[in-house]
């Protein structure tokens, strides 16, 4: 027991001593506590003593590298003379060190601004909820952090965060009510963000950033009555504006209320002139209907005007660029209705024609003119669904490559909804616009269409291939032929242009070589090359025709100089590789198939043929004697 108590006032005699010496090396050294320098700091800062207070700083952290206290000052120093790079370094020490009691409500709020300045959103989140757990309900961190959330999409994190705060909580800020409606209208709870900017107008009748997103679902929900009362609502509280007059007018047109409409609309052009002519849009846009992949948009000019076109997208657009032939639309005296697809090379299956005339029946009625038009899939669905509508119709090469009876033969029936054949009308003249020698446009127009549409007025144009718009393009007819049909006028092909198509030579180019007619394929191919360097099909042909005159070194450079431009166009490729083939270089052959980079399934499936191809070829090369050798001969 006596060695026990021995040994314990040993080691408490030895702590004593410990910190007796480390007082001495403090006191030899001028070494004080952490507090210290911060209060020295802080009086000679308020004292405009900038150098000395920074110079006490630095010898602090000289002591106490992790300090808190030491780091702070530096952090708030440096975030007041913004220099921002500087003040997260210090911000990030205060924030790692573990004492994290003497952290001040400001503290918090300066950091999260400096990470916000700086893009770090990621901390900024993390001290905002560190913040918010010390500060429990601070309205300030919560919509701080809503807002972060927001920014980054994370809604469900929003909807977590707010919606428990306003359950028996009143008086809350008007953001917190807008950031939770928003959250939630993105996680496509729309009756449950209408509820909420609900509750907010029954907090702040007055507030108008909560009734104008009242009105904002209003229309979102297609509740176009609604959307009416709750504008005229907004007009008790505030004056009547530019934007908020074209919207209600827009919504009375799309109710048939055309009277009321136009009196709302010439009050616009009238009072707000200046605004409707320097407006940079030039329109206004609300959506009449949508669905997972379909969408119906429908585009207010900012004019007076008679005429309204429906303007449906090709194959390969979505409803993420502008609609189709839109630029040229928008410069015309005429609204648009554009029929829109989510996803590129989708045909537009999941929109009934029932949908597409109740959407815009009644919006369309009161025009004098109506007009629709689209290029390849957009001219089936502008025959498919506006004929019910009896618009005039511009239909270029119209086609529906699913279509079970008149599509192509390796697409047909993939998810067609749509009914096998067009409703009969006689009452339009549709205007369409198609190749005759192409075969699949050929049928479909003249076994199908012709049935339903028997005045329909037919404009040919012979090896314009099926991209009737792309060969009007290059012709420089585009624009006047839809601006002829706009204007009510009959558009008529120029043949004496056609040679200015890449198209049109391409198409006689390959035809004339599948007859054999190889002078007028070398004149034909190397004028396509020429009027469009750039299209790997007019290349391809090019290298063909090369080919069957002999000129297989010519043909070669062709499509190797086309390669070094666009290295990735997986035709040409194909074809160098087949004319390595046709050769017998078959080492060549096989160094350009291992440069198919993009290894797809379908890319992964052309290079196995390529191998087995090139395999054969060696075989057969292998199975053929050699002439000068006599055994083998025997």
């Amino acid at each position: 027991m006596k060695n026990i108590l021995c040994m314990d006032n040993f080691k408490r005699e030895g702590r004593k001593l410990k910190n007796t010496l480390h007082k001495i090396k403090c006191i030899l050294i001028n070494k004080k506590p952490p507090k210290h320098y911060e209060e020295k700091s802080k009086r000679l800062f308020n004292e405009k003593n900038y150098y000395g207070a920074l110079k006490t700083l630095r010898k602090g952290l000289n002591f106490y590298p992790n300090s808190l206290l030491i780091n702070r000052q530096f952090a708030i120093y440096y975030t007041n003379e913004r220099i921002l790079d500087k003040a997260e370094e210090h911000w990030e020490k205060v924030f790692q060190s573990p004492r994290k009691k003497l952290l001040r409500y400001k503290d918090y709020e300066t950091a999260v601004f400096v990470y916000e300045e700086l893009l770090k959103i990621e901390k900024a989140i993390k001290v905002c909820r560190a913040g918010l757990k010390k500060y429990r309900y601070d309205e300030r961190f919560i919509l701080s952090l809503s807002n972060m959330l927001l920014q980054q999409k994370r809604y469900t994190e929003v909807i977590e965060l707010l919606g428990n705060l306003i359950v028996g909580n009143k008086s809350l800020p008007t953001t917190v009510y807008l950031n939770l409606a928003h959250a939630l209208k993105k996680s496509n709870f729309i009756d449950k963000s209408e509820h909420v900017l609900r509750l907010g107008l029954l907090e702040d009748q007055s507030s108008v950033d909560l009734l104008n997103e009242y009105i904002n679902i209003a229309i979102d929900k297609k509740q176009w009555r609604s959307a009416i009362t709750r504008i005229r609502y907004y007009f008790f509280i505030k004056q009547p504006s530019f934007n908020m007059l074209i919207r209600l007018s827009m919504l009375y047109q799309l109710i048939g209320e055309e009277k009321e409409a136009n009196q709302i609309f010439n009050k616009v052009l009238t009072e707000f002139s200046s605004e409707c002519k320097n407006d940079a849009k030039g329109y206004r846009k609300i959506t009449l209907f949508k669905t997972a992949d379909t969408r119906i948009d429908f585009y207010k000019k900012l004019a007076k005007v008679e005429k309204v076109i429906v303007s449906f997208d090709s194959l390969y657009m979505n409803w993420n660029e502008t609609p189709f032939g839109f630029k040229l639309l928008r410069k015309q005296q005429l609204d648009i209705i554009a029929v829109r697809k989510r996803k590129k090379g989708s045909s537009q299956q999941d929109l009934k024609r029932e949908e597409f005339e109740s959407a815009v029946s009644i919006l369309v009625k009161n025009y004098k003119d109506k007009i629709a038009y689209g290029h390849s899939l957009g001219g089936y669905t502008s025959l498919y669904y506006t004929s019910g509508i009896n618009c005039r119709i511009l239909a270029l090469s119209p086609r529906l490559s699913i279509h079970p009876k008149y599509g192509k033969e390796k697409k047909k029936n993939r998810g067609f909804k749509h009914d096998l054949t067009h409703p009969y009308n006689d009452k339009i003249e549709p205007i369409i616009v198609y190749d005759p020698k192409d075969k699949i446009d050929h049928r479909y127009v003249n076994d199908e269409l012709l049935k339903c549409f028997p005045n329909a007025i037919l404009i040919k144009m012979p090896y314009a291939g099926h991209g009737i718009a792309r060969h009007l393009l290059r012709m420089g007819k585009l624009k006047e032929y839809i601006l002829k049909v706009i204007d009510g006028e009959l558009p008529k092909y120029d043949k004496k242009l056609k040679a200015q198509s890449v198209n049109y030579c391409r198409r006689l180019g390959s035809e004339c070589l599948k007859r054999n007619k190889l002078s007028w394929a070398d004149h034909l191919s190397e004028k396509s090359v020429n009027l469009h360097p750039e299209d790997h099909h007019s290349i391809n042909l090019r290298a063909n025709v090369l080919k069957r005159l002999n000129k297989y070194e010519e043909a070669k450079g062709c499509l190797e100089s086309f390669l070094k431009s666009k290295p990735k166009n997986l035709r040409i490729r194909l074809a160098l590789i087949d004319l390595y083939i046709e050769k017998g270089d078959l080492f060549k052959a096989e160094q350009e198939v291992y440069k198919i980079k993009d290894i797809k399934e379908k890319s992964r499936r052309m290079m196995d043929e390529k191998f087995q191809l090139i395999e054969a070829t060696r075989k057969r090369i292998l199975e053929t004697p050699l002439h000068f050798m006599e055994s083998e001969k025997r």
